[in-house]
């Protein structure tokens, strides 16, 4: 079945921040930002908030099938709710859909590869974190336009709250940001020195080519990460990063440069 999307102009703004900040209060807001006008790699963002189901279905601690059986419901749901979801213009990136995050550690699942028991900062956070989101705001920097794009499960009421809201100013009160203690590695110098010269010895005996040997860094903060995402961003603009509010006063900030697929006809890229 052909679904068709209804679309609405809303004011465009130059730094999608500023739009962001109009739906940020409200549940579970994300942004996927091209960090324009900061960095001038990308061409859209991506708002979104208030999603319509939670598909967090995998906790830490999980075997491989129960995760193989998970992706098994999640492409069924799928099918169920967005396929045959058509636009009306060749300018809109995304008509709403699933949005969060999979882990390194559901791949980990997939492939039967545990954690080391002595993870002094053990990951408690859930291996997979997925919404479906029936509406968004695409922020077109070419063309300089802002659309509100609303499948048609979205009730006409919603439609004008949104669109009410997307016309007035942002009143953003909550506290500022800022870190209570240090960071502190769960490597120390030697464990980590320790570690490079293992990888050494694994790309010399030929186990390997390459190793992203990565750190975890913990710190206790105060205030609104929402704050921070912006400071960050103002000194370290990519053009793939992204803003996931969580549960509670928890979030997700991601500066990335990297793209993972972009997809053009029978072209496939990776940068």
């Amino acid at each position: 079945m052909s679904l068709t999307v209804k679309l609405d102009e809303v004011p465009y703004c130059k730094d999608s921040c500023e739009l962001f900040e109009r739906i940020i209060d409200l549940p579970f807001a994300v942004l996927l930002d091209s960090s324009f006008p900061y960095s001038t790699a990308g061409r859209y963002d991506i708002l979104t908030a208030a999603p319509s189901a939670d598909l967090c279905g995998l906790a830490t601690g999980i075997e491989a099938q129960q995760t193989n059986s998970f992706f098994e419901e999640l492409l069924t749901y799928q099918r169920e709710h967005y396929l045959g979801t058509q636009t009306v213009s060749e300018d809109i990136p995304f008509c709403g859909g699933l949005l969060g995050y999979i882990s390194y550690d559901c791949g980990n699942r997939l492939h039967g590869i545990e954690h080391s028991k002595n993870d002094q900062y053990p990951n408690k956070a859930p291996l997979v974190q997925l919404r479906a989101y029936d509406w968004c705001v695409i922020q077109d920097h070419l063309l300089r336009r802002a659309t509100l794009v609303c499948r048609p499960t979205v009730t006409a009421q919603t439609r004008r709250d949104l669109i009410k809201r997307l016309n007035s100013k942002a009143t953003n009160t909550q506290a500022d940001f800022h870190l209570k203690t240090n960071f502190t590695s769960n490597f120390t110098p030697q464990s980590y020195r320790g570690a490079f010269d293992r990888i050494q010895e694994y790309i010399r005996a030929g186990d390997c080519y390459q190793v992203n040997l990565a750190q975890r860094f913990i710190a206790e903060y105060q205030g609104e990460p929402w704050h921070a995402y912006r400071a960050l961003r103002s000194v370290a603009a990519a053009p793939f990063s992204a803003f996931f509010r969580q549960a509670g006063d928890n979030a997700i900030l991601s500066l990335s440069p990297e793209r993972f697929l972009s997809l053009h006809g029978q072209h496939v890229e990776t940068e």
